[in-house]
């Protein structure tokens, strides 16, 4: 990460009121934008994409409509609905080098302006919520900078990295992460435990076939639209 530019300094020490804010771009032109974000109504649809979730032990048909989870996922899709908001642009969006409007927490930060500016987007969608939905779509879009930032360290992988950070950023997708095992018979290592720990069972041309249990996962998979398995 580059250091803070003189011209930044300078200007904090001129306004010490600035100090904590994102600082202002000389240059705000912004490349044409090529692909919109999805609207509320596109991110309820997609969640009526076959998924099972369960519920005090009965299955849920439809996450959008459920008495459990249709605040929610409808707080969720307001979320999305800003990012079309031609007033709210400045603060919540950047133009991806694809030419994909995108939410600024998804954009891989390489200056402290770009941090600045992330956090401000951070609070601009926390405010929709006063602040309980503390896990929005943005919440993991971090990580998955933070891995195209050092794709290299994935050898041979690291164009399929690459390819899944751009594709989560220009469709601005709610990721979820599930990163630990059940408890078993520790004892043994996961390995020894297939039936239980989750393990690759094929490998094919659109992706892998996993089978097994992962358990903590950060978000609500039942709103996410990608999902990040630490296996």
């Amino acid at each position: 990460m580059s250091q803070t530019t003189n011209s930044s300094s300078a200007a904090a020490r001129e306004n010490p009121h600035s100090i904590g804010h994102a600082p202002e771009q000389t240059n705000t032109a912004q490349p044409n934008v090529m692909r919109k974000p999805p609207t509320g109504k596109e991110f309820l649809e997609k969640l009526r994409d076959g998924r099972v979730i369960y519920f005090d032990g009965k299955l849920v048909k439809d996450v959008t409509t459920h008495p459990a989870f249709a605040t929610s996922a409808r707080s969720y899709a307001r979320m999305y609905d800003t990012l079309h908001d031609p007033a709210k642009h400045d603060v919540l969006t950047f133009i991806t080098e694809r030419g994909a409007r995108s939410h600024k927490f998804y954009k891989l930060p390489r200056t402290t302006q770009d941090l600045f500016e992330a956090r401000d987007a951070i609070a601009e969608w926390a405010r929709l919520s006063w602040g309980t939905l503390s896990r929005g779509p943005d919440y993991k879009a971090a990580l998955v900078g933070t891995l195209a930032g050092d794709a290299e360290f994935y050898g041979e992988f690291a164009p399929n990295v690459r390819r899944w950070y751009e594709k989560i950023a220009d469709e601005v997708m709610f990721v979820n992460l599930s990163l630990a095992n059940p408890a078993g018979d520790r004892s043994k290592p996961p390995g020894e435990q297939r039936d239980v720990f989750m393990h690759v069972v094929k490998e094919r041309d659109d992706g892998i076939v996993v089978r097994g249990a992962r358990l903590v996962s950060t978000m609500r998979r039942e709103f996410a639209t990608e999902q990040f398995l630490n296996y």
